[in-house]
């Protein structure tokens, strides 16, 4: 734990855990607000709204969060900012936490460096069509921030549960077949504008928790986003070392020079990125509820529906990845809800 002249430092944190290429180690990130016996959390003014009926309400509601985070014993958030403020800047850092991990998708798609990467003729060896893709899992809670090691090696790092589910939830990314996983504490931070755009997949229980837990997903697609104009196929030699990126490079794979009054409405990536509509959404909701209170047949019809109704710019069926994952599950009980179903399953694979 990190000490200093103001004592231990405790943290509040989105937490969230980004899974690298297959050939690299999965690191949990966290953007954090702190507390200490000095400061409060960082923000702005601002209010708040109820949750939209289509997102399905969390169980826990936004102020309740914020403060079981923020009301931990010895803790103190004294520098005039209410509970308004408060959730005024919880709000605007989940909002911008999801609008940075879809940006970073298309930023990956766009980069020509990782696109001159993917083409290393060592790793099409190994992996024919070899692409980097991340997933990404948000949650939110307290975490404790400090220097962990020794005196050979220390390393920055937050210990909490909260940092472990953002952890799984990035790992069930494959079995949900989408890119992005929250939670539904997660979900009850965003605003209502942005929590309009996600939609609830399951209720689950991981390993390590025996609580279950909403999941949301936000949909994205890559098709309007520009590939760098490179020629597929010119493979580099393996050990070919790459030129650094620059300052400028980034933000032209990102647009983060920009400033934007309303992200999600003028960020160019997410203007072009949001992979459904809300047409889509309700009918997959009306799926999703029939799922959750047992009616699997009305289930199975609505969502086999949902899995083939996804298009991509070229008029192409797409695969809805969180459709067929509630079917598969549903094929393996023979489309009959078990004895006391009730609503929600354990989460047995990683």
């Amino acid at each position: 734990m990190e000490t200093g002249n103001s004592g231990p430092k405790r943290s509040v944190s989105f937490s969230s855990s980004m899974r690298q290429p297959s050939f690299a180690r999965s690191k949990s990130l966290g953007k954090v607000l702190h507390f200490d016996d000095q400061s409060g959390p960082i923000g702005s003014a601002g209010s708040y709204s109820k949750q939209p009926l289509i997102a399905r309400s969390p169980s826990m509601s936004r102020p309740s969060i914020i403060r079981k985070m923020s009301m931990r014993k010895g803790d103190r958030t004294s520098m005039g900012l209410n509970s308004r403020d408060s959730a005024a800047a919880a709000v605007h850092m989940a909002d911008k936490a999801l609008a940075a991990f879809v940006i970073i998708q298309a930023a990956l798609k766009r980069s020509p460096r990782l696109q001159r990467y993917s083409q290393r003729q060592d790793l099409n060896e190994r992996m024919p069509d070899f692409q980097v893709k991340m997933g990404f899992g948000l949650h939110i809670g307290w975490a404790i921030e400090g220097a962990i090691g020794s005196n050979f090696k220390i390393d920055a790092s937050y210990l909490s549960p909260n940092v472990n589910m953002a952890s799984r939830l990035e790992a069930a990314t494959k079995q949900f077949g989408t890119s992005i996983l929250l939670s539904e504490d997660f979900v009850a931070m965003l605003s209502p504008r942005v929590r309009l755009r996600v939609r609830q997949i399951d209720r689950v229980t991981v390993k390590g928790s025996a609580k279950p837990m909403g999941l949301f997903t936000y949909d994205v697609s890559l098709d309007k986003v520009a590939a760098p104009m490179t020629e597929p196929s010119v493979r580099m030699p393996a050990g070919l070392m790459l030129p650094d990126r620059t300052a400028d490079t980034a933000q032209a794979e990102t647009f983060s020079a920009q400033v934007y009054n309303d992200e999600f409405a003028e960020h160019p990536d997410l203007k072009v990125t949001w992979a459904v509509d809300a047409a889509f959404i309700e009918r997959f909701a009306e799926g999703y509820t029939a799922y959750e209170t047992g009616e699997w047949a009305r289930a199975r019809f609505i969502l086999e529906e949902t899995q083939a109704s996804r298009r991509d710019v070229k008029g192409e069926p797409v695969k809805d990845g969180p459709s067929t994952a509630l079917l598969n599950f549903m094929t393996d009980k023979g489309f009959q809800a078990p004895p006391g179903w009730k609503g929600w399953r354990e989460l047995t694979e990683k």
